[in-house]
């Protein structure tokens, strides 16, 4: 089978959820953050690593190939699951990868056949920090990119980021974005916290809708509810027009973890979130979302009693897409 490769141009083009493509010398990465932000994780090697995984990337393009072809190599990450998804007119065809610490991600996704243009989102993974060497088509394809959508900027923790899903097109905010017809922008980092700081300068333009999801961590450290506001205040003077939705933190009961257990503050997560609830009602138009809106308690959507399993992802995607609105129209 002759092949073709997208190039660095086509790559930028079609590439979405990135703040740049950038060429190294094995092929190219994807940086989803500014470099701002990247600067202030880069001080914490867990974050490090998490702010550089693929989270959220997604190659948008239009083709009426009939085969793709991925070819990347796997760095570190934060779990060890890497898998590119396919979909094909919003189906998913394939998904490709291991949940074993895959070095080398390579194959053909078979994309049924073709009587024209169709549109393909090609899934990053999302807990790894992926390299990609290639993608190509059948030679002498049509390839350009899809029309641009609406952007939703996702913020927040592991959570956000997609931990403990495995597979990156089924995280709660992939599969609400695309249910509502979104382009995701994931600015989820494991292990972060309502700071400032993470947002020195806008990760994207006029963002159609912008969701915030932190918490858990902040009580884990004891940062106090009211540091919320702040960060909120500076989105908001970043997005004055944006729909913000704020969402409580989810469901947590480690078995190792007493659940009147209290922080460096004496705020149990109860009292947290109810704290927090007051400061996210304070922000003018903002709209608080309940935990018992997103994903029910239990261990069969959490299974370590705090990151969303993969149909823990499901269920809070499913039901985020019910209360978020649909991507305006251009």
């Amino acid at each position: 089978m002759t092949m073709m490769s997208l190039t660095h141009d086509q790559l930028r083009t079609v590439a979405r959820g990135v703040c740049a493509v950038e060429p190294v010398e094995t092929g190219w990465t994807f940086r989803r953050l500014p470099q701002t932000a990247m600067t202030h994780y880069g001080s914490v090697e867990g974050q490090r690593i998490r702010s550089r995984c693929a989270a959220g990337v997604v190659l948008d393009f239009l083709t009426d190939s009939d085969v793709l072809a991925v070819q990347a190599d796997i760095g570190a990450g934060a779990r060890p699951p890497a898998f590119f998804d396919l979909y094909v007119e919003n189906t998913m065809v394939g998904t490709m990868g291991d949940d074993e610490a895959p070095e080398r991600v390579e194959g053909t996704f078979d994309c049924g056949p073709s009587s024209g243009l169709r549109r393909f989102q090609l899934y990053f993974p999302h807990v790894r920090i992926p390299t990609l060497i290639d993608v190509s088509l059948r030679k002498g394809c049509t390839v350009r990119a899809s029309v641009p959508r609406p952007v939703w900027l996702a913020l927040g923790d592991s959570i956000t980021q997609g931990m403990s899903g495995t597979y990156p097109s089924l995280t709660y905010p992939a599969l609400a974005a695309r249910l509502r017809g979104y382009d995701l922008h994931n600015a989820g980092v494991g292990g972060a916290v309502f700071q400032p700081e993470s947002l020195r300068e806008k990760p994207v333009d006029n963002p159609a809708l912008v969701s915030v999801a932190y918490g858990i961590n902040d009580w884990n450290k004891g940062v106090p509810p009211d540091a919320a506001c702040n960060m909120l205040t500076r989105l908001q003077s970043f997005y004055p027009d944006s729909p913000l939705f704020i969402l409580e933190p989810i469901w947590f009961a480690r078995p190792d973890r007493d659940p009147d257990e209290k922080n460096a503050l004496g705020l149990t997560l109860a009292e947290y979130r109810s704290a927090l609830a007051t400061v996210a009602h304070d922000v003018p138009g903002a709209r608080w979302i309940e935990k018992e809106s997103l994903m029910p308690p239990g261990y069969r959507f959490a299974t370590d009693g705090c990151h969303p399993n993969t149909l823990g992802h499901v269920v809070y995607g499913n039901n985020l897409a019910t209360l978020i609105p649909p991507a305006p129209e251009a």
